[in-house]
C-alpha cells in the first residue's frame, strides 16, 4: 500500500520511515519488520489506512498476528504476544527441524568419508604388510647371497692355495724329472759301454739283463714323471682359466715345453729346459673386495709393482668432451697424485697413431708416457708390455677395455677398471 500511495499522485504520502524502506524487494529484514510495525504503533492513521486496504486483499494472505496488530482490539497485547510466543516456537520448531536434518546429513557424509578413511587405511595396511614382506623376502636373498659370496671366497682362496701348492710340486716334480732324465742317460752311456764287443772284462749277459731292466724301469720311471708334470700343467692351466688370471692358451705351451722331451735317434727323450717361472696374480687381503678403492688401494701399494695405464680408457672415463691434449695431461696430473700417493711406478700409454707428431707431454720421476707406433694400438702395447716384466714384480693394468684386461690377465696381472681407479682418486 505505501508503494502504491508513494506512486500515485493525489494519495497521502507514506511515513517519512518507510520511504527508504520502498526500494527494497524480497523478504524483509528483521530490521525492516522492527521499522514497520514502530510506525503502525506511533501512526494510528496510517494503520487504519492499512486496516482498510486489507479487506482488498485475501484474507488467506493475512495471518492473524498481523490482523490483530492492525484492528487491536481490547486485550489485544496479551493475545498478540500470545500469538507472537507460538509463532515464535513454531519458528523454533521448523529451525530444529532443519537443524536435526541437516545434521542428519552432516553424520551421514561424515560416516560416508570414515568409512571411506577406514577402508583407505585398510588398503594402506594391505600395502605396508606386503611391503614389509617384499623388504624382508629382500633381506634374506641379501642375506644368502652375502653367506654364498662369503663361501664363494673361501673356496676361491683354498682354489689359490692349492693352485700354488699344485705349481710347487708341478716344479719339484720337473726337477726330479730332469735330475732323473740325465741318470737314464748316464745309465745308457754305461749300458751300451758294457754291451760293446770291444769291452775286454765285463758282467755276464744276465748282469747285462738285469741291468737292461733296471735302465728301462728307469726310463719308464722319467715317463711316467713328465706325464705327471703335463696333467699338473693342464690342472694348473685349467684352475688359472678358471679364475681369470691365467691364459686360456697355456695349454700350447705346456704342449711346446713337453715337445723338448721328443724321442731322439735311439727313443730317449731329452730333459725339458728350465722354464722361466709364471706371473702370480696379487691376492688381496682377505676381506677387501675387487672394485673398491680398498682393493685398488692394496694393488697400488704392492712394494714393486708396475702400473701400466690405458691413457686414453682412462681420459675417456673421467672427461670425455675435452680436447685430447687436455685430456691427456689431465690422466697425467692424475697419475701424478697417485705416483706420490704410493709410490708405484707408473706407465701410461697413449694411442700414437693419431695424433701425428708425437706431443710433448711434462711428466715427473716415477710417471712413464708411451705412444704406440703408427698402426698399432695402445692395447697391443699393454698386452705386449706385461710379459716383458721380471715376472718376479707384479703388474697393474688399469682399463676397462675387456680386450686388454683378458689379454693381460693371461700374464699374470691384476686389472683395474678405468672408473675404480678415478672412485679411488677421488677418495
Amino acid at each position: 500500500m505505501a508503494r502504491r500511495d508513494a506512486a500515485t499522485r493525489d494519495a497521502t504520502p507514506p511515513p517519512t520511515r518507510l520511504q527508504p524502506l520502498l526500494r527494497f524487494r524480497g523478504r524483509p529484514a528483521e530490521r525492516t519488520v522492527r521499522t514497520v510495525s514502530d510506525v503502525l504503533d506511533d501512526d494510528d492513521v496510517f494503520r487504519r489506512r492499512v486496516l482498510e486496504a486489507l479487506g482488498e486483499v485475501d484474507d488467506a494472505e493475512v495471518d492473524d498476528v498481523a490482523r490483530l496488530k492492525l484492528e487491536r482490539p481490547e486485550g489485544w497485547e496479551a493475545q498478540f504476544a500470545s500469538l507472537v510466543a507460538a509463532e515464535r516456537a513454531a519458528e523454533a520448531t521448523r529451525e530444529a527441524v532443519q537443524a536435526d536434518a541437516d545434521l542428519a546429513r552432516q553424520v551421514d557424509a561424515l560416516s560416508q568419508a570414515l568409512e571411506r578413511r577406514e577402508g583407505e587405511l585398510v588398503a594402506a595396511g594391505e600395502r605396508e604388510r606386503s611391503v614389509r614382506a617384499a623388504l624382508d623376502d629382500e633381506r634374506e636373498r641379501r642375506r644368502l647371497a652375502e653367506e654364498a659370496a662369503a663361501v664363494a671366497r673361501g673356496q676361491l682362496d683354498d682354489l689359490r692355495v692349492e693352485r700354488e701348492r699344485a705349481v710347487r710340486e708341478l716344479g719339484e716334480a720337473r726337477s726330479r724329472a730332469d735330475d732323473l732324465a740325465a741318470d737314464v742317460r748316464a745309465l745308457r752311456h754305461e749300458f751300451e759301454q758294457l754291451r760293446a764287443p770291444s769291452t775286454p772284462l765285463g758282467p755276464g749277459p744276465e748282469e747285462l739283463q738285469a741291468f737292461g731292466a733296471v735302465v728301462d724301469a728307469a726310463s719308464a720311471l722319467t715317463a711316467a714323471v713328465e706325464r705327471l708334470g703335463a696333467a699338473i700343467t693342464e690342472a694348473d692351466a685349467a684352475a688359472s682359466t678358471g679364475a681369470g688370471t691365467v691364459d686360456a692358451g697355456s695349454d700350447g705351451a705346456e704342449s711346446n715345453a713337453a715337445a723338448a722331451h721328443a724321442a731322439d735317434g735311439t727313443g730317449q727323450r731329452e730333459p725339458a729346459p728350465r722354464r722361466t717361472p709364471r706371473r702370480l696374480p696379487v691376492r688381496l687381503e682377505r676381506g677387501a673386495v675387487d672394485g673398491t678403492p680398498e682393493a685398488v688401494d692394496q694393488l697400488l701399494r704392492v712394494p714393486g709393482a708396475v702400473v701400466l695405464v690405458d691413457g686414453y680408457n682412462l681420459s675417456m672415463a673421467s672427461s670425455p668432451n675435452l680436447p685430447i691434449a687436455v685430456q691427456r695431461d689431465q690422466v697425467v696430473n692424475l697419475l701424478t697424485s697417485a705416483h706420490a700417493r704410493t709410490g708405484a711406478e707408473i706407465h701410461v700409454v697413449f694411442d700414437g697413431g693419431d695424433v701425428g707428431e708425437r706431443p710433448s707431454v711434462q711428466a715427473p720421476l716415477g710417471i712413464r708416457v708411451h705412444f704406440s707406433p703408427s698402426g698399432v694400438e695402445a692395447d697391443d702395447v699393454l698386452i705386449e708390455l706385461v710379459p716383458s716384466i721380471d715376472s718376479d714384480r707384479a703388474v697393474v693394468v688399469v682399463s676397462s677395455d675387456a680386450r686388454v684386461r683378458d689379454g693381460v690377465r693371461r700374464f699374470g696381472a691384476n686389472v683395474v677398471r678405468s672408473e675404480d681407479l678415478l672412485s679411488w682418486s677421488r677418495g
